[in-house]
């Protein structure tokens, strides 16, 4: 037993000794070995985390194989430091040659986006030299054919060969058009009525080449823009400039004192002033209509509640002209709702550019304007479209193309050149879809023509497909259409307007004023050049119109107010020379009004 007891106490001796001893290594290993390898992935750990800026060499206490180890890894540090600022540095440069190599290209893209603006403005430009060109080349020809047919009358050998490949025109040689031309007798001097065979490809002897033409930027001017901008002016032998004119007060001053050889006008503008009811009388002549329908009346936004026309008592309307289809079609639309446009309602003129800013500015109620600026009320959201003309009136005439009798009488070749260029850009615009005459917008919004930098509005009117500010998109391709014939009927209905709204308080001739104003020359023209014969003289919505007998017509309308008054008595006596005098100054005061 004593044995046993020994040997148990030596056995909890030594294991008691080996646990102490346990104790001892494991104290000793963690102090000298893991806390120094924890204080070192800490160290590091930190140093990755942060970056480079808590960078600092780790401490070597003991030269063995941990201080070793700390040695290794601070030199390992110092490589990452060092790599890492020339990562930063190398980061930095690239990102300073990305910035120069971005403004570098986009100053190149930016040489690029002008140059192909300016190659487009140059195509443009070489376009129309193109078809002036064109136009000359031709002329030149005709020359050299006149001269060969002078040599031959002559007996003389000819001096010009041409080939027939040089006859520059895609039309039919047979398409010839016969038409009347007032000229003057030279021995006389009365006016005397020739027949004349002019060939639609060439007009012979054009008296006046270089011509000045003043217009309105409206989309009824069309046919005078398309013309010029197509070569229909040059292929026939004219060098037209187009001048933009900012009322129409002013462009009848222009051509009434002969500083314009043809003007875009209103088409009841020629009657008012051979009247003399518009300025002093003038002999203007009605040329062609330019377009037929093509105008809207058009509300504010604070009058969306409108249903009945019988609400717009009181309100004050804006109209580009007195005589004007939109004046006489407004107050005929207000006079069928019980509306007296004389009395109830205040109606001003406004040119047509100003008319979007009136309405927002709250200066007028309503507008009945030409395009596009219904639909720049539209596109601005200051105005709302109630009624297009043409639900007023179907195919109702609006501009017209006018000379004076004067210069028909000097250059009749000039003349026919001049209607058979505009009837031909004419029947294009009526012929085209809805997507050409889009393509056409955008070509006459142009700084040359309406001068619209905003063209979507030109696109919605010329081509039919249109919001009307009531959130509902219409497709209507005639709501503007082209149709020239200036039917004397046109002329009737327009003559008994004026005396039905007493702009003409006496009694008249309808016959014989329509015949002397508008060109009974036109509809031949037309008609040979590809337009149908029945253009549109009916009278739906205006009806029953008699022609036979307007001023009945006239007297049984609504709020008539017709009273014959005879003309005042000039009361002044001028001698010769004052009277000459006076004519020069309201002539430069003409030039003044016109732009």
């Amino acid at each position: 037993n004593a044995v046993i007891q020994h040997t148990i106490t030596n056995s909890m001796v030594m294991i008691s000794g080996l646990c102490l001893l346990s104790l001892i290594v494991f104290f000793l290993f963690n102090s000298f070995v893991t806390n120094r390898l924890t204080r070192i992935s800490a160290h590091f750990r930190r140093f990755l985390e942060e970056g480079n800026a808590s960078f600092s060499l780790l401490a070597c206490d003991r030269d063995d194989e941990i201080g070793s180890l700390i040695h290794s890894f601070n030199k390992m540090a110092e490589k990452l430091k060092l790599l890492y600022e020339s990562l930063e540095d190398k980061v930095a440069e690239r990102t300073r040659e990305l910035e120069a190599v971005n403004a570098e290209l986009e100053a190149e893209v930016e040489e690029r986006r002008r140059a192909e603006e300016q190659l487009k403005n140059s195509l443009r430009e070489l376009k129309r030299y193109n078809r002036l060109m064109i136009g000359r080349e031709k002329r030149i020809i005709e020359l050299k054919k006149t001269i060969n047919d002078l040599l031959r009358e002559l007996g003389r050998e000819i001096r010009y060969e041409i080939k027939e490949g040089h006859e520059l025109s895609d039309e039919p040689r047979e398409n010839v058009c016969k038409t009347s031309i007032t000229i003057s007798d030279e021995t006389t001097g009365q006016r005397i009525l020739k027949k004349k065979t002019i060939e639609v490809l060439e007009i012979p002897e054009i008296e006046k080449r270089d011509l000045n033409i003043s217009f309105i930027p409206i989309i009824c001017s069309a046919p005078l823009l398309y013309a010029h901008s197509h070569g229909y002016f040059a292929k026939n032998g004219l060098n037209v400039v187009l001048e933009a004119a900012p009322g129409w007060s002013g462009i009848k001053e222009l051509l009434v004192h002969d500083k314009v050889d043809a003007a875009h006008l209103l088409a009841p503008m020629p009657l008012a002033c051979n009247l003399g009811i518009d300025g002093m009388p003038a002999n203007v002549k009605l040329m062609l209509i330019q377009n037929v329908n093509g105008q809207a009346l058009t509300l504010s936004n604070k009058h969306q509640g409108i249903r009945n026309v019988r609400d717009m008592k009181g309100f004050t309307f804006g109209v580009p002209y007195r005589f004007s289809m939109h004046y006489y079609l407004l107050c005929y639309y207000l006079a069928s709702h019980g509306i007296n446009p004389l009395t109830e309602v205040t109606i001003k003129e406004v040119a047509p550019p100003r008319m979007p800013y009136y309405l927002e500015k709250g200066w007028v109620d309503g507008i009945f304007a030409p395009e596009p600026f219904n639909q720049i009320c539209v596109y601005n959201d200051v105005g709302y479209i109630f009624k297009l003309s043409k639900d007023i009136w179907p195919g109702h005439p609006c501009c017209s193309f006018a000379t004076t009798n004067d210069f028909i009488q000097k250059y009749p070749n000039t003349y026919a050149a001049l209607v058979k260029s505009v009837l031909e850009a004419e029947l294009a615009l009526h012929k085209a879809n809805p997507e050409k005459r889009k393509e056409i917008a955008k070509e006459i919004s142009s700084s040359e023509y309406l001068n619209q930098k905003i063209f979507p509005p030109v696109e919605q009117a010329l081509a039919g497909d249109f919001p009307d500010g009531k959130g509902k998109q219409h497709k209507i391709p005639d709501r503007i259409d082209f149709i020239p014939h200036p039917w004397p009927e046109y002329g009737y209905w327009i003559l008994s307007q004026m005396q039905r709204w007493s702009q003409l308080p006496i009694k008249v001739d309808y016959r014989e004023i329509v015949e002397n104003v508008l060109s009974s020359d036109t509809q031949e023209i037309a008609e040979l050049i590809g337009f149908s014969e029945n253009g549109s003289q009916k009278f739906e919505g205006v009806g029953p119109f008699d022609s036979n007998d307007p001023f009945t017509y006239m007297s049984n309308q609504p709020f008539c107010s017709f009273e014959e008054k005879p003309p005042l008595p000039a009361k002044y006596n001028f001698d010769e020379n004052t009277r000459n005098r006076l004519k020069e100054i309201i002539s430069h005061l003409a030039v003044i009004a016109g732009g």
